[in-house]
């Protein structure tokens, strides 16, 4: 005799794409998702091309940081690496790693920190550790 093993399954889908199936976990998700789109208005993009950067005001980064640096401990209070003051996090450090692997709404916007170094946000994090590689990238193209 044959049995049926097919069997019903529910799925949320978040706002920002995560599938769940605890409705719950979606409702946080998408919580989580309106804040850092909330973030990301107050600061630009990275370029969407390698030849152009943007001026960005320092303490408006700095206080986005901090805004989810606070986001992130709470989401993850066990983490270790966010108990370190926010202007001590290095966006390259252990944090965009761990943020990454997460898959959340977080990375996102931790990417851009990434992107942004010294008052400029580049197209790509290579860029901002190696400002002088855009600089001699922008001279060889003149």
């Amino acid at each position: 005799m044959e049995r049926n093993t097919v069997k019903n399954v529910i799925k949320y889908i978040a706002d920002d794409g995560s599938e769940w199936t605890d409705k719950a976990k979606a409702a946080k998700r998408d919580a989580l998702h309106a804040e850092v789109v909330a973030i990301e208005r107050t600061i630009p993009e990275p370029p969407n091309s390698s030849d152009k950067r943007i001026a960005v005001d320092p303490t408006v980064m700095a206080k986005a940081k901090s805004v989810v640096i606070e986001l992130c401990r709470r989401e993850f209070p066990n983490e270790p690496v966010f108990k370190h003051p926010a202007d001590k996090i290095h966006p390259m450090s252990f944090a965009g790693r761990f943020l990454d692997d997460t898959g959340a709404p977080l990375y996102r916007i931790w990417h851009r920190f990434m992107c942004y170094a010294d008052g400029w946000m580049y197209e790509q994090p290579y860029f901002a550790l190696h400002p002088e590689q855009w600089r001699r990238k922008q001279s060889a193209s003149a």
